[in-house]
């Protein structure tokens, strides 16, 4: 009995043992990083998008903090010149691979590769069989579901042909996006691509399980085209000599990152973070960039044309964006940037292939970053006399109108011309925004109004509606929004006290280069539609 007993124990111990390995997620080696130094919370005050989750639940996890943790990186099999980890292998190779390597080394962490096919790997980082995965197009439907690190390179999604097909292209993403209506499209399952491409009902997209079919597909003309990044499509059809072409025109640019799981903590995030930024600083990023980009022996650079003092990844454009100033811009709570200034920024961006990426930032302090050089710009700032000596600016796209704004049954009137709605202040508690252009031009007369700053707006109409203040100037379709969606008990009187311009705010030291780039894109813009349309989109209601 005891005999029968001991047999099935050893068979029960055989079968837990064959259940818990996952030959789909082998471990292929065990890495311990150099420690680096700890970087506090403190020391990190704005947050990067679309590089990095603005929300961290879980800051707190006692797993991640555990030096006793081995955190399981995948790497998809096959996606050259950024990643390929071979079957058994130790480490990725590719421009990804390396560079994941040498963050890791630097983390302090413990670490394993895992060889993964990319639509599994995306559901086994989302339920926690993954803790990391190397390395993804930061989308806003992506972080929902996943964290992000900071990133350091762009992906442009362009759109491959037959070399003999002359039909489709454009000089703009729309213009292209419009010669697709109609035909068969290939998209890899799971790619970001396919976010951009599907509203466009009108394009038959095929989806494949990975990108060597979709060339097949493409090849044999059995699809009209395929979508995917634009350095990956050049690097494959010139190594494989494929009678294929890329066009030029690309439909969007994509900071990429590496993926985490929701749970992973913002201590182990700011780890990764600051090994990237070790990785940059100590010209170990250069090298890997070199290597499979700019060598002899690579694929892509010689085959396309980029500018490589606009395009370097270690050049990517920090651009600073107001935590809430609506409908301008504001950040929700579920860490995405939204309002009529980010659609304008972020479509002129997108359109110069500027690499950029946003930053979450109160408006005080964005200035200093921007002085600094921390940020790169500053999205809608006033045009004022002071700040141009202090920053470059953008043509202007807009102009605020800085209005008084009283409670309801307030009996203050303002005023019928500029000077005397500025006098309708005098001898009244007023509520201004720190570091505001308004500030600037209402504190000249500091000796007739009692000025109560404040760090938002929010706060200003809050302490107008509980009787702190008497009046809170500020722009009329700001406060118009707001009085609108909070059912605000409030009005503005009277006529505007200015009329102040705005644009991007641009770091001293930025090139020109740039600037022009930006300015040709917003007037593009403003010719072909797309400015007016966002601008609908936000202010028509009103």
């Amino acid at each position: 009995m005891k005999i029968k007993h001991l047999f099935i124990l050893i068979i029960t111990m055989l079968l837990f043992m064959a259940c818990d390995n996952d030959t789909s997620h082998q471990l292929k080696i065990v890495k311990h990083g150099t420690k680096q130094d700890k970087k506090t919370d403190n020391e990190t005050q704005n947050n990067t998008f679309p590089t990095s989750s603005l929300t961290t639940d879980n800051q707190n996890s006692p797993t991640d903090s555990s030096h006793e943790r081995i955190f399981k990186i995948g790497a998809m099999d096959n996606y050259l010149p950024y990643l390929k980890m071979k079957e058994g292998a130790e480490f990725p190779e590719g421009f990804d691979g390396e560079m994941a390597q040498e963050i890791m080394k630097r983390t302090g962490l413990k670490y394993q590769f895992v060889r993964i096919i990319w639509n599994k790997g995306l559901q086994d980082l989302k339920t926690g069989l993954l803790d990391m995965v190397l390395i993804a197009a930061v989308t806003h439907e992506r972080q929902k579901v996943y964290n992000f690190t900071d990133s350091y390179f762009l992906y442009e999604v362009a759109v491959v042909v037959h070399e003999d097909n002359d039909d489709i292209g454009g000089k703009t993403p729309e213009a292209v996006l419009q010669s697709l209506h109609g035909k068969k499209v290939a998209i890899s399952t799971g790619y970001s691509s396919l976010e951009i491409l599907r509203p466009h009902k009108e394009i038959k997209i095929v989806t494949t399980p990975n990108d060597n079919i979709a060339f097949e597909l493409l090849v044999k003309k059995e699809v009209d085209a395929m979508a995917l990044d634009k350095l990956m499509s050049l690097w494959y059809t010139k190594k494989h000599q494929l009678p294929l072409k890329t066009i030029d025109t690309t439909l969007s640019k994509q900071a990429s990152a590496t993926m985490l799981n929701k749970d992973i903590s913002h201590e182990i995030i700011e780890k990764y973070n600051a090994g990237l930024k070790s990785v940059r600083e100590d010209g170990s990023y250069d090298k890997i960039y070199k290597k499979w980009f700019l060598s002899d022996k690579s694929v892509p650079m010689k085959a396309t044309q980029i500018d490589t003092d606009i395009f370097r990844p270690g050049k990517i454009h920090k651009i600073g964006i107001m935590d809430n100033y609506w409908p301008y811009m504001r950040v929700t709570k579920g860490g995405h940037p939204e309002g009529f200034d980010f659609d304008i920024v972020d479509q002129i961006m997108d359109r110069t292939a500027i690499p950029y990426v946003f930053v979450a930032v109160k408006w005080q302090k964005g200035l200093l970053d921007l002085k600094s050089g921390e940020l790169s710009m500053l999205l809608a700032a006033a045009i004022t006399p002071e700040r141009q000596l202090t920053f470059n600016f953008t043509n202007s796209y807009g102009q605020y109108e800085i209005i008084n704004f009283v409670k309801k049954d307030s009996t203050i009137s303002g005023g019928n011309s500029p000077s005397t709605s500025l006098e309708t202040l005098f001898g009244k508690k007023v509520a201004l925004t720190s570091g505001y252009a308004t500030m600037e031009l209402i504190s000249k007369n500091k000796d007739k109004i009692d000025i109560i700053q404040v760090p938002n707006d929010v706060i200003a109409f809050n302490f107008l509606m509980n009787a702190q203040a008497d009046i809170a100037p500020n722009d009329q379709l700001a406060g118009l929004f707001y009085i609108k969606e909070n059912n605000a008990p409030l009005k503005a009187v009277g006529v505007p006290l200015f009329k102040l311009p705005y644009a991007t705010a641009v770091h001293k030291k930025l090139g020109l280069k740039i600037i022009e780039k930006y300015n040709q894109k917003l007037k593009e813009m403003q010719d072909d539609g797309t400015f007016q349309k966002i601008y609908d989109k936000w202010f028509k209601a009103l």
